[in-house]
């Protein structure tokens, strides 16, 4: 083939090319049995965007429950949590009250030995007072007492003995370090003038349903019960006799010494009651003397009964 033809030839191909090309394009797009049992491109298109668009609906679906998932297994790490937080705190707090608990009672325990401690130096404090003596003691009201001596120190006051008497000058007469000194608390001292007044009530009582006994009896005291035919102390039954002698001269015994003691009390009353009504011009005497002899009455029945006493428990050792 010459250099001439050459080109003409190979155009010519490319032609045929071309053209057939083109013819296979058109019978696809055109003819309908080429396209697939009737279905167009469009169509197919159509299809595959839907079924793609389900897909989407579906994978959206699986991520939202994938991310449930995850929010329910972090949900239930949280409650594993916070169940191990309360099983904790329910420990602590457990731990926390028996700490409390064990603090109380120390607290209880130091409490007590400080009211022990404070009972113990008031009452020693108290008791070595007992004897003292001063040229002159001057109240804050103004009240002067000469060669005074402490007989007893309570929750209520000082009693002392002075030059014209007896008395007691309470708490709120003396100076804020002979307060100190001595304890002194407003709130036992009520509570003791409230014992006071008890037992004054109760002597005074007691007082006026003896008196007719005093009468009969000549002495001023309980009248004697009639005495037991003494048994032989060596039988059994001598011996149960001295055994409820004795016990009944005992509890005898801490009456009377019960009975002085209140009447002592009233006496010191009777004597301030009596110093104060002389300085204003009047006279308590009848009083103070009425005192003193009930309580010298009292003090011969005491004597009596421990001598019967110290008889009886003789007899008891043999």
């Amino acid at each position: 083939m010459s250099s001439g033809r050459g080109p003409g030839v190979i155009g010519m191909l490319m032609a045929l090319v071309v053209l057939g090309g083109f013819g296979s394009i058109y019978v696809f797009v055109f003819d309908k049995e080429m396209q697939g049992k009737g279905v167009t491109i469009e169509s197919q298109i159509r299809d595959n965007a839907d079924e793609i668009e389900s897909l989407n609906v579906q994978i959206a679906h699986y991520r939202e429950s994938i991310a449930d998932g995850k929010k329910d297994a972090d949900m239930g790490r949280k409650a594993e949590a916070l169940t191990a937080n309360v099983a904790a705190g329910a420990a602590k707090l457990t731990e926390l009250q028996d700490v409390i608990a064990k603090t109380d009672a120390e607290i209880s325990q130091i409490e007590k030995a400080h009211v022990d401690y404070r009972n113990q130096y008031r009452s020693l404090i108290r008791s070595k007072a007992v004897g003292e003596t001063f040229p002159e003691v001057q109240t804050n009201s103004g009240k002067t007492y000469k060669q005074v001596e402490i007989r007893e120190v309570t929750d209520i006051g000082i009693n002392i003995r002075h030059l014209d008497g007896m008395g007691r000058i309470a708490y709120e007469e003396f100076n804020a370090e002979w307060q100190e000194r001595f304890q002194y608390d407003p709130k036992e001292k009520a509570a003791a003038l409230a014992k006071e007044e008890a037992a004054r009530r109760a002597y005074e009582a007691a007082m006026a349903e003896e008196e007719p006994v005093a009468e009969a009896s000549g002495e001023g005291g309980e009248r004697a019960a009639p005495e037991e035919e003494p048994k032989d102390p060596k039988t059994q039954e001598g011996a149960d006799q001295i055994r409820r002698l004795v016990r009944q001269k005992e509890i005898q015994l801490a009456k009377l010494r019960t009975e002085l003691g209140i009447l002592q009390k009233v006496g010191v009353e009777a004597e301030a009651d009596e110093h104060t009504a002389r300085s204003r011009g009047n006279s308590g005497m009848s009083k103070v003397m009425d005192v003193r002899k009930r309580i010298q009455a009292k003090e011969r029945q005491i004597r009596a009964v421990v001598f019967e006493l110290a008889n009886l428990k003789t007899k008891q050792r043999f």
